[in-house]
């Protein structure tokens, strides 16, 4: 198959690196994979297309060119790119824009590819443009109209370990945020936002004052400086740091304390880490954790504080079922994907085949 994967965002966070893993996957198994991606000057160019296999051909759009009719002027200059998209059997969005960058491709080169597009965030109408739509979480189905819910198919999402050096980036980390073996420590791995919900976790931290625990926050964002403001001297800053999941194997406890997710890749790291997991109640979490013993209720400050200090009183709680990782794995996701992508065509090619055939009847009627 020949499939062109439209990411263009702008950013580089969960949802981009499940779109490489998946083209990594296609490309490995044979397929001829394209990537169109959008520059953004927060993320290095080398670096991004580090992420990617060798063979996969990936194209750049500009960061100001945010629309996807201005992306694709820019994109039919390449005569490479030209060439990739005539051979198209499958465009496969990443958010909403891209099933609209396939819809005009088609349009204005009289192609017939399909469209499939990921459905990583919520229900868009876009994706009304879209063949296939492929829901990360079971949950999210609830939230496409009846209409097209025919088209709707569940591809969890996975956990996708990249090879570093962990043990270098641990001591690495320890060193410069002064942890030691003496303390034990509660970790928040993601983006410093409300939607993530760091400033529960710091407001349920800051009224239990758990002695000889200290609070991490990985991760930068728009609410850095506010949540500075509420913090005590018990909770350290450690910034924005890639492939940090490694990390969470310091902790003792690792709360997950986001208010909406689609799916709960965080929490999917704490499992492979071993370590406590506390996580909100939201639709995405109670999909991937059966053990309700594990959940606090979304938004209440209170309900968290109650369970990071039965977790203290506990060393034992807080472990979740490692068997988790297994039903999430990109082996599972990707041949889940793989029997959509060839029913998919084989049932358009048999349509076109059939249409044919009656058009060549009527001809010679």
């Amino acid at each position: 198959m020949n499939i062109l994967h439209v990411i263009t965002h702008g950013g580089w966070a969960g949802s981009e690196s499940i779109a490489a893993a998946i083209a990594n996957e296609q490309a490995k198994n044979g397929h001829k994979v394209t990537v169109v991606l959008r520059q953004n000057k927060e993320f290095s160019k080398k670096v991004i297309e580090s992420n990617f296999e060798d063979s996969i051909k990936i194209f750049w759009t500009a960061q100001s060119e945010t629309h996807p009719s201005n992306q694709i002027n820019s994109l039919l200059k390449d005569d490479n790119f030209v060439n990739a998209v005539n051979e198209l059997n499958v465009l496969h969005a990443h958010l909403p824009y891209g099933c609209l960058m396939g819809d005009m491709l088609k349009h204005k080169l009289s192609l017939n590819f399909l469209i499939f597009v990921s459905m990583h965030v919520r229900f868009h109408p876009l994706y009304e443009l879209a063949d296939k739509i492929f829901t990360v979480a079971k949950w999210q189905i609830e939230e496409i109209p009846k209409k097209h819910q025919e088209k709707a198919h569940t591809i969890e999402n996975f956990l996708f370990i990249k090879e570093i050096d962990t043990q270098k980036k641990i001591k690495l980390f320890m060193r410069k945020h002064h942890l030691n073996d003496k303390e034990k420590y509660i970790f928040f791995l993601g983006r410093l936002d409300l939607v993530k919900g760091p400033d529960i976790l710091i407001r349920a931290f800051n009224r239990l004052r758990p002695a000889g625990y200290k609070l991490v926050l990985i991760g930068d964002g728009p609410e850095m400086s506010a949540l500075r403001k509420i913090s005590s001297k018990e909770i350290i800053f450690a910034g924005k740091i890639t492939d940090a999941a490694c990390l969470l194997k310091l902790a003792d406890i690792t709360v997950v304390p986001s208010r909406f997710e689609s799916f709960g890749l965080a929490l999917l790291e704490a499992v492979n880490a071993n370590t406590r997991i506390i996580a909100s109640n939201i639709p995405s979490f109670t999909d991937i954790l059966s053990d309700d013993k594990l959940l606090y209720e979304n938004e209440n400050v209170n309900s968290l504080s109650l369970k990071i200090k039965e977790y203290i009183e506990n060393p034992n709680l807080g472990y979740a079922d490692k068997l988790i990782l297994e039903k999430y794995s990109i082996s599972n996701s990707y041949e889940k994907l793989e029997s959509i992508y060839l029913d998919q065509i084989s049932n358009t090619e048999k349509k076109s085949n059939h249409l044919e055939s009656s058009e060549h009847k009527m001809e010679v009627a």
